[in-house]
């Protein structure tokens, strides 16, 4: 039963964690891909250490899962190994900074003294409690780092859209983490592994649920800017085309009518030889001005040839 809480309440915190890091870094892969590495990374360092190793204490565990996701984000993620390494650190201390403020709530939820109390500290039912509240609240604390984090990085006019999302998010958590506050306010006289599991289980659901939502309503704010851009491209292709056609008609008209000009002069050229002639070929020069006019009149038109 503990192993299975185990494995639940880490799918909610390496849930957290890979969105914490997906929103500060640049992804090689998607969030879900991404998680599902990570996670099986995790799992497979608490079995070996479960399993082939259990005289190592907590800290040695906790110590390989801070290298291991370390390893991974490296390899899942670009950027030079300064920044990722900043961006790593600042997960961990958002962690531990959720860690220590939780216990003074977890001492008003539980009613108890988490600090000196030893005997709580053994009591398994209400650490594992403990850790389903911290969940939502480590959660809750990524989702704000990170809005903070890319305000700051890409600005507000950038980042605003993207604000309403995070907004929705964040409201799901903190409705779940009252509801969790209620219930082991109320239920804190009957705690046991059946009632965390329940609840923790539902808290991964929910968790999920909620990201894939969010990915899911980002992916299509994606796909209709792409619309919209693809609309815009092919107006100004329909555009463009017009306009060459236009112009194409133009020097057709152009050429015929520079070709004609051509042989009308050779006509005036012969008839200017001949004293007969003259007259005819003013006839023709007149001529000639009047298709001129009427040219100069079509390029003051509203299409501007």
């Amino acid at each position: 039963m503990n192993i299975l809480i185990y494995m639940l309440s880490t799918v909610v915190q390496q849930l957290s964690m890979t969105f914490y890091y997906d929103r500060i870094g640049d992804a090689k892969h998607s969030f879900f891909k991404t998680f599902l590495i990570m996670y099986a990374a995790v799992v497979g360092e608490y079995f070996i250490t479960y399993f082939l190793f259990p005289e190592f204490n907590v800290t040695v565990q906790y110590s390989a899962r801070i290298v291991i996701n370390f390893v991974l984000y490296c390899c899942l993620f670009k950027g030079s190994i300064l920044k990722k390494l900043a961006e790593h650190i600042s997960c961990y201390a958002v962690a531990v900074l959720v860690e220590v403020l939780s216990v003074f709530l977890f001492s008003w939820v539980f009613g108890v003294d988490m600090l000196n109390d030893y005997a709580v500290a053994a009591n398994s039912d209400i650490i594992s409690a403990g850790r389903i509240l911290a969940a939502d609240v480590l959660l809750c604390s990524y989702i704000a780092a990170s809005f903070v984090f890319n305000m700051i990085r890409k600005g507000f006019d950038k980042y605003r859209n993207d604000t309403r999302y995070v907004l929705f998010v964040m409201a799901f958590v903190i409705i779940h983490f009252v509801f969790l506050v209620a219930f082991y306010k109320l239920e804190r006289q009957k705690l046991s592994n059946i009632n965390n599991l329940i609840q923790l289980a539902f808290q991964a659901l929910l968790a999920a649920l909620v990201f894939i939502q969010y990915y899911n309503t980002m992916r299509v704010r994606m796909l209709r800017k792409q619309a919209r851009e693809l609309e815009h491209l092919k107006n100004m292709q329909e555009n463009n085309y017009r306009f060459y056609s236009l112009a194409q008609s133009r020097f057709d008209e152009i050429s015929k009518l520079r070709h004609d000009l051509y042989n009308q002069l050779e006509v005036v050229r012969h008839l200017m030889n001949d004293e007969n002639g003259r007259q005819q070929a003013e006839n023709i020069i007149t001529k000639i001005d009047t298709i001129l006019e009427g040219v100069a009149d079509k390029e003051t038109g509203e299409d501007g040839f």
